[in-house]
């Protein structure tokens, strides 16, 4: 098996001809000799085929080996840095490690999956088993993060859900009924849907701070491995897109450790259907809702302006996103936020700030926008 050094993300090759046609569609850049060039991952995972094709003995050690090779290679790549999530309270909790490691063995059946952009006209067996070894190798390079994300997905579901929904998929695997996208969609989905039904109970069934404590850890330790954009822009999460950013909110709000009948105000939150059209379309009513508990609930100036602080910075960051993202028009939410904040009777130091911020992100976006 290469090493990671032979195959670091930064290479000095030798002119590669483009003697495969299977892979026209993924051509290596032409470099001059000893010229150091940056592979992408669609570009490294053909380059690396192509070496290991070439190498008699790699070859017959994978042929011997068949598929046991690529499985044991997945569970062992996925588990070095999928086990660095689990906390020392679960290292002699059985259910625990049944649990981590049939989680690894999920996500190793997930990465062995075809995509409808993989070159399935490999009709030679060992030929697919090459290019197994050469997709998940340089998925773990690649997108280690996403491979963390979906692990800790899955982690969540362990402890969200009675039921093991993990049969369910597994059948669905057997059947060929499901691509590698089409697998994580419905995993994140699962995730964040269960994470939305528990929390509704928590604040319609006024469940007590415990309860609440519990949900909060859970997020938080989802927060470390969030999934990325490209993930949560999926057709089956966008249905939910509502519940995730009132969920995200919600967290936010509940760090803040001076806010009285907490539980009463994130009922106020997730039942108010003037958030419909999204949060940043929604500043003023999420504001408006918050400043109004505040003061029924004699909250302190400071802790007021912390939270208030707080929440801005997070519809901040989500105007960042939707700048930066080429596919997505923020002139109303933008103006919806300025037009805000200019009438708000925040300090005037915030406010500044924030139209920093709003300029710094008007100009990234014209640059992007120049550099395309």
């Amino acid at each position: 098996m290469p090493t990671t050094s032979q195959f670091s993300h930064k290479r000095t090759v030798d002119h590669v001809e483009n003697d495969n046609q299977m892979f026209e569609n993924y051509p290596i850049p032409a470099t001059e000799n000893r010229y150091r060039i940056q592979y992408t991952n669609t570009q490294l995972r053909h380059q690396l085929y192509r070496s290991i094709l070439n190498d008699s003995v790699l070859k017959e050690i994978i042929r011997k080996s068949s598929h046991s090779l690529i499985h044991t290679y997945a569970n062992d790549s996925i588990g070095i840095y999928c086990c660095i999530n689990e906390t020392n309270n679960n290292v002699n909790d059985h259910n625990a490690i049944k649990n981590h490691e049939d989680t690894i063995e999920f996500i190793s059946q997930w990465l062995q999956l075809f995509e409808q952009n993989d070159p399935v006209k490999l009709v030679d067996k060992n030929e697919k088993q090459i290019w197994l070894i050469s997709h998940v190798y340089t998925s773990v390079e690649y997108n280690r993060n996403h491979l963390k994300s979906l692990y800790a997905a899955c982690r969540t579901l362990d402890q969200l859900r009675t039921t093991n929904y993990k049969t369910h998929l597994r059948d669905e695997l057997k059947n060929n009924n499901m691509n590698r996208i089409e697998f994580e969609e419905k995993i994140f989905c699962e995730m964040f849907s269960s994470l939305w039904k528990v929390l509704d109970e928590l604040c319609n069934k006024h469940k007590s701070d415990q309860d609440l404590l519990a949900w909060i850890q859970i997020y938080t330790f989802i927060s470390c491995h969030y999934p990325s954009e490209k993930v949560l822009h999926t057709t089956e999460l966008l249905k939910i897109k509502r519940e995730i950013g009132l969920m995200h909110l919600c967290y936010i709000i509940s760090l803040n450790e001076n806010i009285s009948s907490l539980i009463e105000l994130l009922h106020k939150i997730i039942n108010n259907d003037l958030f419909n059209d999204g949060c940043l379309n929604g500043i003023k009513n999420i504001i408006d809702l918050i400043c109004q508990h505040q003061q029924q609930s004699k909250t302190s100036t400071h802790d007021s302006s912390k939270l208030l602080f707080d929440i801005i910075q997070w519809l901040l960051s989500l105007l960042e996103i939707k700048t930066l993202s080429r596919a997505e028009n923020v002139v109303i939410e933008t103006e919806t936020l300025l037009k805000f904040i200019n009438q708000s009777t925040v300090q005037f130091s915030v406010k500044q700030y924030i139209f920093d911020q709003i300029s710094i992100l008007t100009v990234k976006k014209n640059f992007n926008t120049i550099a395309h």
